[in-house]
């Protein structure tokens, strides 16, 4: 992973766990091997990254979760929007997401004017397209998950 995407991660991830407001961002707090706790994020961000306000692949993708908003919510998925205005939450993530310091260009990659990334819970980039993805897809990958797979374990206890 290259530079860009470390800094944006973390920047994201400080502002979802410094700035949350109730019942929005669920966070959890865990135990680092240097016996110190710090607050985690526990969604899976999806970033949607687009020229403008309005792109139909955003609305699209957008429409897709909200369709199936009982299983987004399962999989804790927090929906995202950068342009070259601002970055803005729009599905279960938080109302200060606009104070995310990176800057459309540096989130970019290409020549598209719409791009998808999907963000683990590791801080990993998971996907990443130019296009919409189907709620049976998406979901398909989160499941997939080591994590996820953990979750779904504990569920079934």
């Amino acid at each position: 992973m290259n530079k860009f995407y470390k800094i944006l991660i973390i920047t994201l991830f400080f502002q979802l766990s410094f700035a949350q407001t109730e019942n929005e961002v669920p966070t959890d707090t865990v135990e680092t091997n240097e016996d110190t706790t710090t607050t985690r994020n526990n969604t899976r961000m999806l970033i949607l990254v687009t020229l403008e306000d309005e792109h139909p692949q955003l609305t699209k993708q957008v429409d897709i979760i909200h369709a199936n908003r009982k299983e987004a919510l399962e999989r804790n998925i927090s929906i995202i929007q950068a342009t070259p205005r601002e970055v803005k939450p729009i599905f279960n993530s938080n109302k200060n997401m606009s104070r995310v310091g990176m800057s459309f260009k540096e989130m970019k990659r290409g020549n598209s004017d719409f791009e998808l990334i999907l963000v683990g819970l590791d801080g990993t980039v998971k996907l990443r397209r130019q296009l919409a993805v189907e709620a049976d897809e998406l979901f398909g990958i989160i499941d997939g998950m080591p994590m996820r797979r953990s979750e779904m374990r504990t569920q079934r206890q």
